[in-house]
């Protein structure tokens, strides 16, 4: 991959999150699943209920919309490193060989794939580029289930290494579709 000395030590960076309506049911779920301690820390522990019921929704929120993303780090130097939920994946985009995603996937339930040979990860279609690595988040969360971000980040991948197949993702809207496979 030939390139400048300035364009291959940069790297992107994207922050990929549940999509909304799963998030808001992951929150609701652990409300409910807190509703126990609630209630031992109202009425035996003498806790304010409004002090445990922002303990309550604070902690459904962090879970998440926190704990639960992935970060994926794109580099100049042909890597791309994913980390999150226990794991840490480096690997070389030219050994990509297929990213997919099913119809159940567009509608929010599902993951998209990523693979190489006999391995790969899945990701959530939501994703948000990060312009400044420093902050690990960006002002505005993308509301959408298959994001632009996401389809800039196939795209990038794309053009990276086009032996790649792209299976159920259309390319950002800013590109010509000349230049990218039809889903």
């Amino acid at each position: 991959m030939p390139q400048s000395d300035e364009v291959s030590t940069a790297s992107l960076h994207y922050r990929a999150h549940l999509p909304t309506g799963i998030a808001v049911s992951i929150a609701v779920l652990m409300a409910i699943a807190l509703i126990p301690l609630h209630l031992l820390a109202v009425r035996d522990l003498g806790v304010p209920t409004s002090v445990a019921n922002l303990a309550v929704i604070v902690t459904s929120i962090l879970v998440a919309n926190v704990f639960l993303v992935r970060d994926m780090v794109l580099s100049g130097d042909g890597r791309l490193k994913v980390t999150g939920l226990g794991q840490r994946i480096d690997i070389d985009m030219r050994h990509l060989t297929e990213i997919r995603a099913s119809m159940v996937a567009h509608a929010g339930f599902g993951l998209a794939q990523v693979r190489w040979g006999n391995e790969g990860f899945r990701i959530w279609q939501s994703m948000t580029y990060i312009p400044d690595s420093r902050r690990k988040r960006r002002r505005s969360r993308s509301s959408g289930i298959v994001s632009d971000d996401f389809r800039d980040l196939v795209y990038r991948l794309y053009l990276i290494n086009p032996a790649i197949t792209v299976h159920g993702i259309a390319p950002p809207q800013s590109i010509r579709r000349t230049r990218f496979p039809a889903p």
